[in-house]
């Protein structure tokens, strides 16, 4: 798992994951999320080429998700309202707890 990703799912759990806290995380909502981190980078492009991955990650999932910190924060002054209109056109994400005992994530 690259840092983007894996930055992305740990803010994913720190930031709405109170009630599927300290389960293990479906295959599918890896997968999803590597394929979104994969497809925001592409599009952030430049933007983001000199930033911290770990960094990236968590903002994108606070501001898709429309959390009160996020890209256009003052880490982001030049492309910070660029960033957040490509995060947010990705859409909110719902953690639930599968009867499996693990981690999903929907629209």
């Amino acid at each position: 798992m690259d840092d983007y990703t894996e930055a992305y799912l740990e803010t994913a759990i720190w930031a709405d994951g109170e009630e599927v806290e300290g389960n293990d995380l479906s295959p599918e909502f890896i997968a999803q999320a590597a394929a979104d981190c994969e497809d925001f980078r592409a599009r952030a492009g430049y933007m983001i080429d000199d930033e911290d991955a770990g960094v990236v990650g968590y903002n994108f999932w606070l501001t898709r998700n429309g959390h009160g910190e996020g890209f256009w924060s003052d880490e982001f002054p030049e492309h910070g309202d660029a960033l957040t209109l490509i995060a947010e056109s990705f859409g909110a994400m719902y953690l639930y707890l599968g009867d499996d005992g693990l981690v999903y994530c929907s629209r």
